[in-house]
């Protein structure tokens, strides 16, 4: 005799299925997994079970459904107690469409968000994010952002092969489906780690190094490269400069805090530095909210071939950064210096 489910067994089956994808196999092992002192329904009891489902008159998706207020105040109250719950889910928990569903939220103005991802924040994070944010907004009193536009902004990222491709906002138009493939080739690794520095218009860099970043490395960069380079600028842009830097354990050896120390005269924003730098902040600084991001959605939009292919990339990529670009992004750090004091030094992203 076949074993009889219950309505409430019903819908669990139903909730994995659409959780699977409608892969009856999976489904039917989820099932086992989440719920094993129940009886396992064979992996094609899932799709007549929905097919049982959608011809009952409450589950049809029906354009004229006549919607009546017990029904709206269940899918109301559901969302209210889950706003992270699917249409789906409450189509199928209610009897109702998922269209259905979506009618009754958008007569009641509910509109879908994502969330918004930010850095964790330790108990006291939030005095040096102030602490920080009033020295800036203190000391960037002048005309044209002057003090942000005297601060070398400074950060390390990593490139690889690696990169991920976003199949989501990557279409293309066709009449008919040409079933483009995207080759990649993921047994091969390669990368190389990118240093780059921001100077109110200017890009300083890009420094590129293989292996990890150590003290006696980064001094290396410093009194080398970026040395050369900060030469080569006008006197007005040296005078004055302040160097930042995260709070990286290569940025914070003896060493290197000696030489920033000397050769930016005491301009330094470092975690111990006379500036302090709170940590566990990139919505604070433009290579963090802007520049990675950026270059790494022009780097990976098509497939990387060789590592040459990839650094030849990032390079032209960093040259394509235009001077206006680096002027909005220094009114925009200016803009969060601010909405970061108005919460009291916690989250604000969510407030841009």
């Amino acid at each position: 005799m076949p074993h009889i489910y219950t309505r409430d067994e019903k819908v669990d089956m139903l909730i994995i299925y659409g959780e699977c994808r409608k892969n009856a196999v999976a489904a039917r092992n989820l099932y086992a997994d989440r719920y094993p002192d129940r009886q396992c329904p064979a992996r094609n009891y899932f799709n007549r079970l929905e097919n049982q489902f959608r011809r009952e008159p409450n589950h049809d998706p029906e354009e004229n459904v006549i919607i009546d207020e017990g029904t709206e105040i269940n899918v109301l109250f559901r969302i209210e107690v889950d706003k992270t719950v699917s249409l789906r889910q409450i189509g199928v928990e209610l009897g109702i469409s998922h269209q259905t569903v979506s009618r009754i939220l958008h007569k009641h103005n509910y509109k879908s968000f994502k969330y918004q991802l930010h850095q964790h924040l330790y108990e006291n994070d939030h005095e040096r994010r102030m602490e920080y944010c009033n020295w800036i907004l203190h000391n960037n009193v002048q005309p044209n952002n002057a003090l942000l536009g005297r601060i070398l902004f400074s950060d390390e990222c990593r490139f690889t092969n690696m990169g991920l491709f976003n199949r989501q906002n990557t279409r293309y138009w066709s009449q008919e489906n040409q079933n483009l493939l995207r080759e990649g080739n993921f047994q091969v690794r390669f990368g190389f780690n990118v240093w780059l520095g921001i100077l109110g218009r200017r890009i300083i860099g890009p420094i590129i190094f293989e292996g990890p970043l150590t003290g006696a490395r980064y001094l290396g960069f410093l009194q080398n490269e970026i040395e050369d380079s900060l030469t080569q600028l006008p006197v007005h842009l040296r005078q004055g400069m302040y160097f930042q830097q995260d709070g990286a354990p290569p940025h914070n050896s003896r060493i290197v805090i000696d030489y920033l120390q000397q050769a930016f005269e005491g301009n330094v924003i470092s975690t111990n530095g006379p500036v302090r730098w709170p940590p566990r902040s990139p919505d604070l600084t433009p290579l963090d909210f802007f520049v990675w991001g950026h270059l790494k959605n022009i780097v990976y939009a098509t497939a990387v071939t060789t590592r040459e292919d990839l650094e030849l990339r990032v390079r032209r990529a960093i040259n394509s950064i235009t001077a206006q670009q680096l002027a909005n992004v220094l009114q925009e750090t200016a803009m969060r210096v601010q909405k970061c004091i108005d919460v009291n030094g916690q989250h604000f992203e969510q407030l841009l």
